[in-house]
């Protein structure tokens, strides 16, 4: 009876593991009820079983990422002009009460292969109904969004690819691929780079190229795998050059874009910074309490525009920037949007969370498995143009992060460091 009891136990923890995989491509409700069912399992397994309690509260990981969820709820409580900012913060640092459930899901081998495909499997599908979806678009010079808005498709296309060459090689090192499997794995990895090609966003690609100068610094490369990473460069590149020369020189101007002052994007993004900066800065002079805990993830869009309209700005400048249809309340960088809406305690002691989370503060230990720093190396450039903090897209990044951090450093997962 044990026997059966433990056999569907990980039944159930495989089954969450997967849906929630696919979820991240295919199905944003899922990702609730995902979320959801984990945190039901988590509660029974903990209740109903001392092993299973002894693992989870035995872990480090686990403790501060609860932690960091009370830290975040308590500075909403104190902070909160209205109950939705509350339970926007409560939404959106969810993620926190599943970090423990991943560690020890993420230990079982079988569920890192099933994590791992089902996400393939819900990319391929997502990226086959965007095909469908603006097959007209294929020819034309513009950006795409698939199965999430534009600036989260694009953002997670570069942080999957980024995660998918990262898992190539642990999936080699654990089991020994077929042709067929190693083939349609550099079929995902192709589609990959085609999908973040044609979403065209600036930021994803420059971030993706620093998380990939990052791992390269990292690696001991062997004359296969130098052999490899040349042919697969010449396959790409000839890909770019051709059938995606176009979209590839779009995507090369927009990067350019980047710093060119006489660009309306570049100059509307450096205001909103400005606006963001200088409204923290009042905050701090003015209101200590707002600028510690937050002026509320839900309360603080219209508060940034009622500044606006006493912050000193040229005139012409002024007229530009609210034709344009600014400020909206996001200051586009989240280290900036973080500290407004949740406080410059919270967002300080996330970002060491995270970094905690990816290297242990030990540089051998991440020099040696660099995979959860690189992922994060992708998010914090991402983050100086998207506001991420929180978002699904942090749990995407902490998800992604479980899946090497369970396996980088047993004594951290059992509390014996």
């Amino acid at each position: 009876m044990k026997q059966q009891t433990t056999t569907l136990a990980e039944q159930v923890e495989s089954f969450l593991v997967v849906l929630f995989a696919v979820s991240i491509f295919m199905w944003k409700p899922g990702i609730y009820v995902s979320s959801a069912l984990i945190i039901v399992y988590t509660c029974i397994g903990i209740f109903r079983s001392q092993d299973y309690r002894q693992k989870y509260f035995g872990s480090n990981i686990t403790v501060i990422s609860l932690v960091m969820f009370v830290v975040g709820t308590t500075a909403s409580l104190i902070a909160m002009q209205q109950t939705e900012d509350l339970l926007w913060t409560v939404r959106k640092t969810l993620f926190l009460l599943t970090v423990g459930f991943l560690l020890i899901a993420f230990n079982n081998k079988k569920n890192k292969k099933i994590a791992f495909y089902g996400l393939v499997a819900g990319f391929w599908v997502a990226s086959l109904l965007t095909i469908f979806k603006n097959w007209q678009l294929m020819g034309v010079i513009t950006r795409v969004e698939g199965t999430w808005p534009q600036g989260t498709w694009d953002a997670l296309l570069g942080l999957f690819l980024i995660f998918l060459l990262l898992s190539i090689k642990d999936v080699f090192l654990n089991s020994v691929p077929s042709l067929r499997a190693k083939l349609f794995l550099f079929a995902t990895l192709c589609m990959s780079i085609f999908q973040l090609i044609w979403a065209g966003g600036r930021i994803p690609f420059v971030a993706c190229v620093v998380a990939i100068l990052l791992y390269v610094l990292t690696l001991k490369l062997s004359k296969r795998m130098v052999i490899n990473a040349m042919l697969a460069s010449v396959i790409a590149i000839m890909f770019s050059v051709t059938i995606f020369k176009d979209h590839t020189d779009s995507l090369i101007n927009r990067v350019q874009s980047i710093t060119d002052v006489s660009n309306d994007d570049y100059w509307v993004r450096l205001n909103l910074w400005k606006v963001g900066f200088n409204h923290a800065v009042f905050f701090m002079k003015n209101e200590p309490s707002t600028f510690l805990f937050g002026a509320g993830g839900k309360s603080y869009g219209p508060t940034q525009i009622e500044f606006f309209q006493d912050m000193p700005m040229n005139a012409v400048d002024r007229e530009k920037f609210q034709s344009l249809g600014y400020p909206s309340g996001d200051p586009h960088n989240m280290y900036i949007d973080s500290i407004l809406k949740n406080g410059v305690i919270w967002t300080v002691l996330f970002l060491i969370y995270l970094l905690w989370l990816a290297t242990g503060f030990k540089l051998k230990q991440s020099w040696q498995r660099p995979e959860p720093f690189i992922l994060l190396s992708f998010y914090l450039v991402l983050g100086l143009a998207y506001t991420i903090l929180p978002h699904f897209f942090t749990y995407f990044l902490v998800f992604f992060m479980m899946y090497f951090v369970s396996s980088k450093n047993p004594r951290r997962q059992t509390g014996l460091s």
